[in-house]
């Protein structure tokens, strides 16, 4: 069961640590240490069954694959607004853009359509999907991609930190599959 509760975070009994993020730092990110933190009954907002949680966990699962959706749509208007280089068009980059958008589109529907069973692919497909977008942003915008407040920076930082956020195990493993080809 689990169950689900207010305390107030300066509860004796937790010890809450601030994490450095690679990404998304504001988000306020600890790592909580709990040790027997008495909870009164009127704290209780709800006690659940696992199972009725995990029924609605492709919910959650698709919902945070928008974010990569997010990420990769970025890193692509990016390439598409700088589309043009000192010798003119480029038809290969140009190619590369509409085949990610493409790929885009699949994946958006994709996660608009998953079931429960196909969330944790679809998340995966997802995910990979922003981490390749942001490094062509990166390979498409050259050295200038490693400077402190690049774009391409940002969005493949944000990429990585969507390959484990929300994450479990079939997801991962999905992931890994389509990293390793």
């Amino acid at each position: 069961q689990l169950i689900w509760a207010l305390v107030p975070a300066d509860s004796p009994g937790l010890r809450p640590e601030n994490l450095a993020l690679l990404a998304v730092n504001a988000s306020g990110t600890v790592t909580l240490t709990v040790d027997d933190v008495v909870v009164p009954a009127e704290r209780v907002l709800t006690i659940e069954p696992h199972a009725a949680y995990l029924a609605r966990d492709a919910e959650s699962v698709t919902f945070n694959g928008f974010l990569a959706v997010g990420a990769a749509g970025r890193a692509i208007r990016l390439m598409r607004e700088a589309g043009v280089d000192a010798s003119g068009e480029d038809p290969f980059e140009g190619q590369v853009i509409e085949t990610l958008s493409t790929e885009l589109d699949q994946v958006r529907q994709r996660l608009l359509t998953a079931t429960a069973d196909d969330a944790p692919s679809a998340r995966a497909a997802a995910s990979e999907l922003a981490m390749r977008a942001a490094a062509a942003l990166a390979a498409h915008q050259g050295s200038r991609s490693v400077l402190a407040g690049s774009h391409a920076g940002r969005l493949i930082r944000e990429a990585t930190f969507l390959l484990t956020f929300g994450s479990r195990p079939a997801i991962r493993r999905q992931l890994l599959t389509r990293l390793a080809r």
